[in-house]
């Protein structure tokens, strides 16, 4: 037998409601999500606590205090009755907030997880290519993170229909505005329906379906230098207690200079602070008359328009090799234009800088995939910046 318009309605309005806590939570979670991925302190340990409360809290406990919040003679139900001329309480509304915060810790963890877990040395790459933070998010974790927030999305969406305790609590029984399927269907076992909670247990079932169906497993589809120009260094910094950077150099944009040294004397750093990816203790850093550290705020990666190609190949892995290319050459289209040459490459006023020309001489072992080290070497000449190597 098929379904009746009431219990055709109960199935819709679970549905709305499942997909706008679900959009909220997407809304808010992210960037709640992302903050507490990015940060390891007291406050942020009480805030994720907080998050993960409704997972410990049964949810009728919730669901009274919630209601308590609500209420018509409480702040927030009397400032809700003056902005809506409605009541906040037993309401579409009220199910949307008490949704939002029970499924809070279904959206927000599996996110957190996911932001934790992203390579560092990804974003790092990015940003020496011209991304700045949003288009870092936008291009590369939005991407990368793809399936977290298809699962964490899920998540929420089934968790929401599933709800019960809560909703009942703050909405009640209302049939076309606060009558949603798990209040529905326990009204009709509680009354003996029997063929009726099938039916409508068998549309609910649909609906879950398709939520998991969509959680399964995805298959994942140098430039020429002004000789007038030099990049001055004169910095000191500490990495470990037994280690300390200390060198005071001017590097000329014309030709290549070569850093070379044993393992652990410091290249790896230099050319950090030099790209922006960490700060010195203390010093300068300039490029002719740009001041890039020491001389007010620090110049942020991608506002140095220099490439990097680093030692552990850090190519995108949610993109193809042209990609890759792309990923450089689009953003280097969308920067400040620079004066080309006669071969048609930016003639920018970049030094080039080779360090530890291990990248020329080593085997494969130490520079691994060649097709991998060639395509993002590719990606940063693509952008008409300076080229740093290091092996």
């Amino acid at each position: 037998m098929p379904l009746s318009s009431a219990e055709l309605d109960v199935i819709g309005l679970t549905a709305s409601l499942a997909a706008t806590t679900t959009l909220i939570l997407l809304v808010l979670g992210t960037p709640l999500a992302w903050w507490l991925a990015q940060r390891r302190s007291h406050a942020s340990a009480m805030i994720e606590a907080v998050v993960a409360l409704p997972l410990v809290l049964p949810p009728t406990v919730l669901g009274f205090y919630l209601l308590l919040v609500l209420a018509p003679d409480s702040p927030v139900g009397q400032l809700w009755q003056e902005l809506t001329g409605s009541r906040l309480a037993f309401s579409f509304s009220a199910l949307v907030i008490g949704s939002v915060i029970y499924s809070l810790p279904f959206v927000v963890q599996p996110l957190q997880s996911a932001f934790q877990n992203l390579p560092k040395g990804l974003l790092q790459a990015g940003a020496t290519l011209g991304a700045n933070p949003w288009d870092q998010f936008r291009s590369l974790v939005l991407p990368l993170t793809r399936r977290s927030f298809i699962a964490a999305a899920s998540l929420g969406f089934a968790h929401t229909v599933g709800e019960f305790g809560v909703v009942l609590m703050i909405g009640g029984n209302i049939p076309g505005e606060t009558q949603v399927l798990s209040i529905a269907l326990y009204d009709q076992v509680e009354t003996l329906r029997f063929d009726e909670a099938h039916r409508l247990a068998g549309g609910s079932g649909h609906l879950l379906f398709g939520t998991v169906v969509s959680y399964l497993p995805q298959q994942w589809p140098g430039s020429v230098a002004d000789a007038n120009v030099s990049l001055k260094i004169d910095v000191s910094c500490s990495g470990t207690s037994d280690f300390c950077l200390a060198l005071a150099s001017e590097i000329p944009s014309a030709g290549v200079t070569a850093i070379y040294g044993r393992s652990g004397s410091g290249k790896s750093t230099l050319l950090d602070c030099i790209a922006g990816l960490r700060h010195p203790d203390a010093g300068t850093i300039s490029f002719g008359k740009e001041g890039w550290f020491g001389q007010g705020k620090p110049t942020p990666p991608w506002k140095r328009r220099i490439g990097y190609v680093f030692q552990n190949t850090r190519l995108f892995p949610h993109l193809t090799v042209q990609g890759n290319l792309d990923y450089a050459a689009n953003r280097a289209a969308g920067a400040e234009a620079m004066p080309r040459d006669h071969s048609g490459r930016d003639a920018g006023t970049f030094p080039a800088v080779v360090a530890n020309a291990g990248y020329a001489f080593s085997g494969p072992k130490a520079t691994g995939s060649h097709w991998a080290r060639t395509a993002q070497l590719a990606s940063v000449n693509a952008t008409g910046r300076a080229t740093r190597q290091f092996g």
